[in-house]
């Protein structure tokens, strides 16, 4: 029985770690998106660590609210502050990422655009990380929005 038990655990565990997406998922090209080396290592430390992800954000930062109004949208006057963020958490391994898609679309070695897009509704976020010097920030974010 605990052989049975033992072989239904590996199974589970392996099923598990399949469902985890790894961060050179494909991109809005055919072909998988091929990621600095360092930004696996940030991407983990930004969404584990408040402070840290704090440190590496661009405030004021420029952005979209949640389901944003046209004039808000227009007239490109929202900016996030520290004040009014909330820490966010790895969009990939959470549990609801049922009919998502992510897209990571590399420009150049210094600049990464994040997206997430719910198939079913065609809402998502976008998220820019630039590299400045030696260290990763994010430099803008649009919260969940229709998307075209």
């Amino acid at each position: 029985m605990s052989r049975l038990f033992l072989a239904a655990s590996v199974l589970f565990f392996a099923a598990f770690m399949a469902c985890r997406k790894p961060l050179t998922l494909t991109s809005n090209q055919t072909e998988a998106a091929v990621l600095p080396a360092d930004f696996d290592t940030f991407y983990e430390k930004f969404h584990e660590d408040s402070l840290y992800q704090l440190a590496h954000i661009q405030f004021p930062l420029s952005g979209l609210p949640l389901n944003v109004d046209s004039l808000t949208q227009v007239s490109g006057s929202f900016r996030w502050s520290a004040d009014n963020w909330l820490m966010h958490h790895d969009p990939i391994g959470e549990d609801k990422n049922i009919g998502r898609t992510f897209s990571f679309s590399p420009i150049m070695d210094n600049l990464i655009i994040e997206n997430v897009i719910d198939k079913s509704n065609g809402f998502g976020t976008e998220r820019r990380f630039l590299k400045q010097g030696n260290e990763w920030m994010l430099i803008y974010y649009s919260d969940m929005n229709k998307r075209q």
